[in-house]
């Protein structure tokens, strides 16, 4: 379907910033869930692990791609050849999770970081995301090249924008920014 698995592992073209608030066991297509989220906050008591090899399946919602990608490669081959099943506390160790908090305050620190998140200009975030993704998996120089001269349509729009003359007003006036996403 459109987006992949879970709406969320393949839609390439997401502009909005992602939060995955994991409270429990994100196991096989879960953990792909929340592997496509750009921040995962994780309740102390949760679990991650990618299943598939012990039911004869593979992790290709993600899985087998990303997390070769996001962790230290002989981490990301265990989790993904054994099935182990890996802590919340773990996968902040590797970078992975963003915050890791008593089960009872998920969704209030989820909603926080969101909360920080959204006071970030719209145009700002989107490019964010879309620099990200044309870059992804280049050297630095090509990156930098990608960036400059590649088609990054929001991108372009940045430094001419509304939002970038609010922003540089907004921090001369002592203020806060009013964003207006264009």
């Amino acid at each position: 379907g459109v987006g992949g698995f879970g709406g969320l592992t393949e839609y390439w073209d997401l502009k909005k910033p992602v939060i995955a608030a994991v409270n429990g066991m994100a196991l096989g297509g879960g953990f792909e869930v929340a592997l496509s989220a750009d921040l995962i906050v994780a309740a102390d008591h949760a679990e991650f692990a990618v299943t598939e090899v012990s039911i004869g399946l593979i992790a290709d919602s993600g899985g087998v791609i990303r997390l070769p990608r996001l962790l230290p490669r002989a981490i990301a081959m265990e989790l993904l050849m054994t099935g182990r099943r890996a802590s919340a506390e773990e996968l902040a160790g590797w970078g992975l999770v963003n915050k890791v908090v008593p089960g009872a305050e998920l969704l209030s620190a989820a909603r926080d970081l969101a909360d920080q998140v959204a006071a970030g200009a719209p145009l700002s975030l989107q490019a964010t995301k879309e620099i990200n993704r044309a870059t992804e998996g280049h050297p630095d120089r090509d990156a930098f090249r990608i960036m400059r001269e590649a088609d990054l349509p929001i991108y372009r729009r940045v430094y001419d924008s509304e939002d970038a003359a609010e922003g540089l007003a907004a921090l001369s006036e002592k203020r806060t920014p009013n964003w207006k996403g264009r």
